[in-house]
């Protein structure tokens, strides 16, 4: 009975937060006077039911908006002339339908939405043109729907959205001139969609997107023209891949990743490979290149311990038992550069990385039958 009580209290309170703010399916803010005024009209609204528009020419601050924890609907912000960040907004922990970033012509930060944690719909970020990283959606874990990156013309790197683990459906970058990495995303296991990369003219690497293990459509790298290696994507499940499309990347020479060379081996469906540079130039060119790597005998290597995770000093590579092969073992950072390379020789082997500097690496252990790449944590 008593948790009976207990629960009608919370029901009635929070139906009670939702009577003191305002109704509607979406309530617009388009001018500071009606931002700064909100908590005086309704001082004790902190859940607004429907979806929260901001637009307008003269809006400089959403501190007026600091009480709000959550928006059921979606939080667009559109054509918005002053604004520069998202502050104000610390309060809100998630939003149930869509963010949508749209034309802000003075945004250069999300700094103020660094307590979202889910996305209900997608994220929608187009034509910001001074936005150049997206710091601020730091504490962002899951997207229920597709993220949508576009026509950031400023936008250099994925930064802030390191805890990003799944994205429900489709991702998109596109038109993005000044990216050329996807670092900032390590920590990304899994889209639902198709993942599409198309027209970033400084795109040079992948990398970034080692840990993403998952896609649910086409796999679609386009017109990026001095991107060079789709190392990055090698550890994807090429069964979960339904198309592939890599075409139009004049630099792109090094297509011969495992996800790929898996896919070319056992497609699921259709597969265009041309006009990239010599190595990557057509399907039979990649699938000779996939002969070098024995794609047939590759297998993810079973019963490897790697620790402590994270780490100050140094990691231990433990192996069942001494390698009857020779074994390699990589490191590198989330640019894709190797900063260190080692033989292994021994069931145990302690790698010094004491003078690299904080943050994520990128273990590759690798025989001529195996591979296993595993993510580790420097502080």
């Amino acid at each position: 009975m008593r948790y009976f009580t207990l629960t009608i209290a919370i029901v009635l309170s929070q139906m009670l937060a939702i009577a003191q703010c305002p109704q509607g399916e979406m309530i617009i803010f388009s001018s500071q006077a009606q931002i700064d005024e909100f908590q005086t009209n309704y001082p004790n609204c902190t859940e607004i039911e429907g979806g929260v528009t901001i637009t307008g020419g003269n809006i400089v601050n959403l501190y007026g908006l600091n009480n709000l924890t959550s928006i059921g609907g979606d939080l667009n912000f559109l054509y918005t002339v002053v604004l520069s960040n998202m502050l104000g907004l610390e309060g809100l922990t998630s939003i149930g339908g869509t963010l949508a970033i749209i034309e802000n012509y003075t945004m250069t930060s999300l700094t103020g939405l660094n307590n979202v944690t889910t996305i209900g719909n997608d994220l929608y970020i187009n034509k910001n043109n001074f936005l150049n990283s997206l710091n601020g959606l730091d504490n962002l874990t899951y997207i229920g729907e597709g993220i949508s990156i576009s026509y950031s013309l400023a936008l250099s790197n994925v930064g802030g959205l390191n805890n990003l683990i799944s994205v429900g459906s489709d991702f998109e970058f596109l038109y993005n001139p000044s990216l050329t990495s996807f670092s900032g995303l390590e920590n990304l296991t899994s889209i639902g969609g198709y993942c599409l990369i198309q027209y970033n003219d400084t795109l040079t690497s992948i990398a970034g997107l080692e840990t993403l293990t998952s896609i649910g459509g086409e796999l679609s790298i386009r017109s990026n023209p001095i991107l060079s290696s789709l190392s990055g994507l090698d550890n994807i499940d090429a069964a979960s891949i339904s198309d592939l499309f890599i075409y139009s990347n004049f630099s792109l020479s090094t297509c011969e990743v495992l996800s790929i060379c898996n896919y070319l081996a056992n497609p699921n469906g259709s597969i265009t490979i041309s006009n990239n540079a010599t190595g990557c130039s057509s399907q039979m060119e990649v699938e000779e290149a996939c002969e070098w790597v024995s794609i047939n005998e590759l297998n993810t290597l079973q019963d490897i311990g790697i620790y402590p995770i994270p780490t100050q000093s140094s990691i231990t590579i433990e192996l069942p038992t001494t390698p009857s092969n020779i074994t390699y073992l990589t490191l590198s950072n989330t640019n894709g550069q190797e900063v260190l390379s080692r033989l292994i020789t021994n069931p145990k082997t302690e790698i010094d990385i004491s003078q690299l500097p904080s943050g994520v690496y990128f273990v590759k252990i690798w025989d001529d039958k195996n591979v296993m790449v595993q993510k580790v944590i420097k502080r």
